[in-house]
């Protein structure tokens, strides 16, 4: 939900960058590190896992919560309307 929304906000988040996936698609940066968070956990890579989460910028997590946020008031306001 997350990667659509933020498709179609481009330009209300210009921090967030999209890179291609190892399959080619288009995945925002919060998908592309929750896919790499992901591959560490499968292969129990926990030193790769930890490597990977000392790198995460203060930006990047205060913009996930500005895009989540976001989502969750927009959300709450489609439930306002439909009452």
């Amino acid at each position: 939900y997350i990667h659509n929304y933020l498709g179609k906000n481009k330009k209300k988040y210009p921090e967030v960058t999209f890179v291609k996936s190892k399959d080619g698609k288009s995945v925002d940066m919060f998908t592309d590190l929750r896919n790499q968070i992901a591959h560490y956990e499968q292969v129990n890579d926990y030193d790769g896992y930890r490597e990977i989460g000392e790198k995460i910028p203060p930006l990047v997590i205060r913009t996930l919560v500005k895009v989540i946020n976001d989502v969750i008031c927009e959300s709450m306001q489609d439930v306002k309307k439909k009452l």
